[in-house]
């Protein structure tokens, strides 16, 4: 093989490589380029999973705000109806137990005298 055959070869290899440089200085510049905008397109989203999700906490505390004042009213409501009931049945038992007891006492002093 000639010195002359060899250089060709040797510099068809080099401009080969420097192709391939070429190319992959190429691809690497996409690559940054699609990790910018896959990166900015995620941030979008996320913002805006972000500003969806507030909207949706904020409904939700709303509607259970709701149902807590719906539940402390006919709470609050139902224990007057109780207490009422339980108090209004003490005093009868006692206006029975005072009404027995006077009738008693009534029988025994009529007894005595």
């Amino acid at each position: 093989m000639s010195a002359d055959s060899l250089d060709v070869r040797l510099a068809g290899l080099e401009g080969a490589y420097r192709q391939i440089d070429k190319r992959l200085d190429s691809l690497e510049r996409k690559t940054d380029a699609l990790d910018a905008k896959v990166d900015a397109k995620l941030a979008a989203l996320d913002t805006k999973v972000d500003t969806k999700l507030a909207a949706l906490d904020s409904k939700i505390d709303s509607k259970v705000d709701g149902l807590d004042r719906t539940f402390q009213t006919k709470s609050d409501a139902s224990f007057r109806w109780l207490m009422g009931t339980i108090i209004g049945g003490w005093l009868s038992l006692v206006g029975v137990i005072i009404a027995a007891w006077t009738s008693l006492m009534s029988a025994i002093l009529t007894h005595i005298h």
